[in-house]
């Protein structure tokens, strides 16, 4: 195996892999790189058998192979040498050493045999549709904070992705909650994706998806399967197909939620309203629970904290709300915050329903397309 290629094509690949590598893993085969050259080009894949990647980038090759590296080890090298280098690899005359030379540069890298390595197997899948890397990347970024990181709620681990049929026609949506806020994003369903396998997309998935398509412009193509997803992503020189495995359970009905409402709106300027409940919590920062409450009467909004270790914090802003009652709800500041970070729209409206089923409702203005909805908390 005798190839070279650009340090930032290969650096760019490698470190998508190394994020997949599972250093901990008691297969040693699984804390590698395969390395892979042939008349298609080269390859490089990772996987801890839950993901797995596989990129394709440029290289001038002269004789073909596999091997398996340290992909941590390999990644240190390539951040170390100079930008804008080209980078050779070859095997020593026993095939138990990678010689990679840059330059003046030369290292030496231990092998195991790629023949153990797992095989990236591409299922056979009931839905393939193209989507821009923009609107996946705003489902994904506009909800996945939302997940919960309770590990017996396995079920609510990951985003919920699946197609529903609305008054408005066809949607893809994703949704995650951790049963303290719950956050939703649709689009316009895509060609193809209409009656799409409904799964659950671990953390992690999202994740790597949501770093892989920062640097596309070129639609995603994405297939699905009850049990598996994949992606597969195109720059201008390389080419990704990330698969996984999807949440093996089924999602809890979150319906209800949606159809929440109140007669009263609050409408507010979300950067002011953001900064604001971000300044007046610093006082209950330190509280395992950061709650604030909100009284709201008269076009004027009131935040408070108080803290009996630390002190107390208030601030108020205007607001329109043009009624003649007054409001008053508590909250976790914290998640108010994340939620308010994640809409980009200036205004936001803020509705607190009444009822047994109270909830904080949070919507950007004029966008249809998300949707949060906060349980309040008692003090």
């Amino acid at each position: 195996m005798i190839f070279s290629t650009q340090k930032s094509d290969l650096l760019k690949s490698v470190g998508h892999c190394v994020k997949i590598i599972d250093k901990k893993s008691p297969l040693p085969i699984l804390n590698q790189l395969m390395i892979k050259t042939s008349d298609e080009g080269l390859f490089l894949s990772a996987t801890d058998m839950d993901l797995g990647i596989l990129c394709k980038i440029p290289a001038s090759i002269s004789d073909h192979g596999s091997i398996c590296v340290s992909g941590h080890l390999l990644f240190e090298i390539l951040k170390k040498l100079p930008d804008g280098s080209s980078v050779n690899f070859k095997f020593n005359n026993e095939r138990t050493q990678l010689i990679v030379d840059s330059g003046r540069s030369k290292f030496s890298i231990a092998c195991m045999d790629s023949q153990n390595f797992p095989e990236l197997i591409q299922s056979e899948y009931d839905s393939t549709f193209m989507i821009s890397p923009e609107i996946l990347k705003d489902m994904i970024d506009s909800t996945q904070f939302c997940a919960s990181h309770d590990e017996t709620k396995y079920n609510m681990s990951g985003i919920y992705f699946h197609s529903v049929t609305t008054d408005q026609g066809e949607k893809i949506r994703t949704v995650a909650s951790d049963l303290c806020r719950l956050a939703c994003c649709e689009y316009d369903a895509p060609e193809g994706s209409q009656g799409m396998p409904q799964v659950i997309l671990s953390k992690k998935t999202v994740s790597e998806v949501g770093k892989l398509i920062e640097s596309t412009k070129s639609e995603i193509q994405v297939s699905l399967s009850s049990a598996k997803v994949e992606f597969v992503v195109k720059d201008e020189r390389s080419e990704y197909t990330f698969i996984s495995r999807n949440i093996d359970a089924s999602y809890p009905s979150y319906e209800s939620a949606l159809e929440l409402k109140s007669d009263q709106i609050i409408t507010a300027d979300r950067k002011q309203f953001s900064e604001c409940v971000d300044r007046v919590s610093i006082v209950v920062a330190s509280d395992k629970v950061n709650v604030i409450k909100l009284f709201v009467c008269q076009n004027e909004a009131k935040l408070s904290a108080v803290s009996q270790d630390i002190g107390s914090a208030q601030e108020e802003i205007e607001v329109d709300f043009p009624y003649d009652n007054a409001i008053e709800v508590c909250f976790n500041s914290r998640f108010f915050y994340e939620i308010t970070q994640q809409i980009k729209e200036t205004e936001v409206e803020v509705m607190i329903t009444d009822g047994d089923e109270s909830c904080i409702i949070i919507k950007p203005v004029n966008n249809s397309k998300k949707m949060y909805v906060l349980m309040p908390m008692d003090v």
